[in-house]
Order: structure tokens, then sequence, then C-alpha cells
């Protein structure tokens, strides 16, 4: 489970210990310091069938000592000038934006898969294991090309 409490911002580990029904010891197992509508999303079970993964949005950091699969030299390098948001949302945030990490049942090892998307809020793997998100943040880009 995904929570944005202060303080206990991340993943969650809820288990059932004596088998009867109810959850009776929470873990939190997976910091991400994010919060509103931008923090941490989805997560789902992994194709491997042993890690999960979570989405985590543009407001939130890659926790610290996390592994990445494409390294950590992500910047705000472009040709052209950047465009900020003209309505003023979200202006300071900066790259890697939001980011796809795998993880394992009890936390202990953590991998970036993927990253650079806006503000993903779920995803989904089909069964060859290809991994895909949604993002349905930008209502009023509705039918723009």
């Amino acid at each position: 489970m995904t929570s944005q409490r202060k303080g206990k911002q991340g993943i969650h580990r809820m288990r059932d210990t004596n088998n009867d029904g109810k959850f009776d010891k929470i873990e939190h197992i997976v910091k991400a310091n994010g919060h509103g509508e931008h923090g941490p999303h989805g997560v789902i079970k992994a194709p491997d069938g042993k890690n999960l993964i979570v989405v985590i949005g543009n407001h939130t950091q890659i926790p610290e000592g996390v592994k990445s699969l494409n390294g950590h030299n992500w910047a705000e390098d472009t040709l052209h000038p950047h465009l900020k948001d003209a309505s003023g949302h979200a202006v300071r945030i900066k790259a890697p934006g939001g980011t796809l990490i795998k993880f394992s049942a009890d936390g202990s090892e953590q991998t970036v898969i993927a990253n650079g998307m806006r503000n993903t809020y779920d995803i989904a793997a089909n069964t060859n294991g290809a991994l895909f998100g949604y993002d349905s943040d930008m209502e009023y880009d509705i039918g723009t090309p």
C-alpha cells in the first residue's frame, strides 16, 4: 500500500501474521517523500513474479541509495529553450520526474527501472512483461494534438 502520511511516505507492507483475516503488522519498507496527487501511486507485482513495482509522481524525489538501471545522470539539458507550463504548475519540478522503482517484498533491494514521466498515476504489465503507465493529470490537454 502507498501512503503519504507525513514521516511515513512511501510503501508499506501489510501482513496478517496470525491468519485471522485482519492485517496486524504494517512495515514501512520503501521511503518515497512525495506529496499530494504527485506522490507515490500504483503498486503492482513485477512481471518476474518475485518483486513489486511502484510508480512515483514527479513531485517525489527518488529515495537515496536506490540503484538505477540508467544511472543518475539526468539533467535539465535540452537543445531548445525550456517551455514552462503557462499556468505555472510544477515549474520548479526538475528531472528526473515520475519514476518506476522495482523492489523486493521486504524493500531491501530497490532499483529505478524507468523515469522521466510526468505524473503517471497507475501502471500495469502484460503477459510479455511490458509495462504500461497512465497519466490522467492534464485534463485540459484533452483534444490537443
